[in-house]
């Protein structure tokens, strides 16, 4: 089993759980509060703002509008913080929690006195947090809301019924924690409305703060961000290309094929990967950089050294976007994806 993979999955679990409890409090109590709205997700306030349109209703316009942008502006925040939807360790998620507390306690102050800065600063914290939820081996991660999580535990439960299809059950050990622990926050937050009306708050606000010192204290987020620290120094220093980052997708603990390759002939760099991937004996260019079949299959070996090849899905749709700079492409498979992903050696990618 791959160590690192293994940490980072359950920083997944039981951080986003963690979060979902978190949310799903936050929402009840802003609710159950004077202005009778959701600050977690907004699909309904989207609706609200359609039918205060239609209504001529710049009251309810003006409320439901604000925490639309609020929540945008929370998402936008957390983007320019952490700069990217891959799960890395770093101290980045840290300092957003913190700031996140913050904006929680700003709530509390101002909902007290009935102010709609209060449901601003919620809705907010939410986006933020929502916005840090991440894309874990290509399961999407959310915490805030439970419609795509929902979704996603049917989905997987429909393939698993199919014989023709190898459905990522993995999965399930990543939404339905989430799921659980939303609901548990949901109670939690009615039970302290009840008891402590708009000073519940105060709760998810000092939780979220423990959260984010308890994650920045951990000693692998800490060896993850000098890691990445030093490998952004490197990569600027030796004047790098962009690299290309492949991966199998699918439970990181269980499988762990990865190679990076360097070089300006990414395409052909690509199908020489699917080639080894599929076993297939046709000769390919190998590019400048050598090698690629031979770092392949030593990235196919799991930490005790044995082969992991037979667990490797077969290639079945293909879907190419080249560019300089960014771009994707993905070769998908009954039990999982080859996933290349170009990226820039640029330090301003790299959690700090």
């Amino acid at each position: 089993m791959n160590n690192f993979a293994d940490r980072e999955f359950n920083t997944i679990v039981v951080g986003g759980s963690v979060l979902a409890i978190n949310a799903g409090f936050i929402n009840v109590v802003t609710l159950a509060g004077v202005y009778s709205v959701t600050v977690s997700h907004l699909t309904g306030n989207v609706s609200k703002t359609a039918i205060a349109l239609l209504n001529a209703d710049l009251t309810t316009l003006a409320l439901v509008s604000s925490i639309i942008f609020s929540y945008m502006f929370g998402a936008f925040v957390a983007g320019f913080m952490v700069g990217d939807n891959k799960f890395r360790l770093g101290r980045s998620y840290g300092y957003a929690l913190i700031l996140e507390s913050g904006c929680l306690f700003g709530s509390f102050v101002f909902l007290r006195r009935e102010l709609i800065v209060g449901e601003w600063c919620a809705a907010f914290a939410c986006g933020l947090q929502n916005a840090l939820a991440t894309s874990y081996s290509g399961a999407v991660v959310r915490t805030t809301h439970m419609t795509g999580i929902i979704t996603d535990i049917g989905n997987i439960l429909g393939q698993a019924c199919r014989a023709d299809t190898r459905a990522e059950l993995w999965r399930l050990k990543v939404h339905i924690p989430l799921l659980i622990s939303y609901l548990l926050g949901g109670i939690f937050g009615q039970l302290s409305y009840q008891i402590l009306v708009e000073k519940s708050l105060l709760l998810p606000c000092f939780f979220t703060g423990g959260i984010a010192a308890v994650y920045l204290s951990l000693p692998m987020v800490k060896e993850a961000t000098v890691v990445l620290q030093e490998t952004a120094v490197h990569m600027g220093l030796i004047g790098a290309q962009p690299a290309v980052e492949v991966r199998l997708i699918g439970d990181p603990r269980q499988h762990d094929v990865y190679s990076k390759i360097q070089g300006r002939d990414v395409d052909v760099d690509i199908k020489n990967f699917l080639a080894d991937m599929e076993e297939d004996d046709e000769p390919k260019k190998m590019t400048e950089v050598g090698g690629l079949s031979q770092s392949v299959k030593a990235a196919a070996l799991d930490d005790q050294g044995r082969d992991v090849e037979a667990g490797r899905p077969q290639r079945r749709s293909i879907s190419l976007a080249n560019a300089n700079m960014g771009g994707s492409f993905k070769a998908s498979a009954g039990g999982g994806s080859v996933e290349v992903i170009y990226s820039s050696p640029s330090t301003a990618n790299l959690p700090q």
